[in-house]
């Protein structure tokens, strides 16, 4: 419906989509290149359901039967939200030469909401993606990363981070920033707004 921003798997050979919802949910889609083969992979082509689906659920079509959709890897429920906006970080992967996120993280894939500002990690089990095992130090065991607000785009860079495009800062408009997550083994280090990051081995955030 609204693909906002996705980002290239090199390894899975895929899209992965943040699409935003309209009503209910938000969600995350596979769209694979030619070539990808994986299950959870949807084909060149096709089609993921709008306006006949929003994320799993039957939602309104528009006339005439459902043609065939490809569901989402991932939706979250977003009606008690004010407002929702899925924004992919796309799949991590360990960069040559770099402080890079341990192995585990290889392949996971992250997200964030443009307005609550938390991070999502999603891991890949069999052929089912669900959030990952929290970090020791997250304060709630869901979200991976907070005060990540008016994220608009993220990209895994050499250096191994996360590093993330900040539109405005504290609400104040044209205060724009860039800014990375980095994985340190130090505990009590600045978090940067990153939960989890004052134990030995968890995300630390810098701008």
């Amino acid at each position: 419906r609204n693909p906002f921003r996705f980002q290239v798997d090199p390894l899975r050979n895929c899209l992965v989509i943040g699409d935003v919802g309209l009503e209910s949910f938000e969600e995350v889609d596979l769209l694979g290149l030619p070539g990808a083969a994986a299950a959870d992979i949807a084909a060149p082509g096709a089609n993921f359901g709008w306006p006949w689906r929003e994320g799993f659920m039957y939602y309104l079509g528009c006339g005439g039967p459902e043609p065939s959709t490809v569901g989402p890897i991932y939706a979250f429920d977003r009606t008690a939200m004010a407002g929702a906006s899925l924004i992919s970080a796309g799949a991590y992967r360990t960069q040559q030469g770099a402080t890079n996120f341990p192995a585990r993280y290889d392949g996971d894939i992250f997200f964030s909401e443009y307005y609550s500002g938390n991070v999502y990690r999603l891991e890949r089990n069999g052929t089912a993606w669900s959030i990952a095992p929290p970090e020791s130090g997250q304060t709630d065991p869901a979200v991976w990363a907070s005060d990540f607000e008016a994220i608009a785009d993220w990209r895994v860079g050499p250096d191994g981070a996360l590093w993330a495009c900040r539109q405005y800062y504290n609400g104040f408009r044209d205060a724009g920033r860039i800014e990375r997550i980095v994985y340190t083994s130090t505990a009590g280090v600045d978090t940067g707004g990153v939960t989890g990051a004052t134990t030995s081995g968890a995300p630390s955030g810098n701008s």
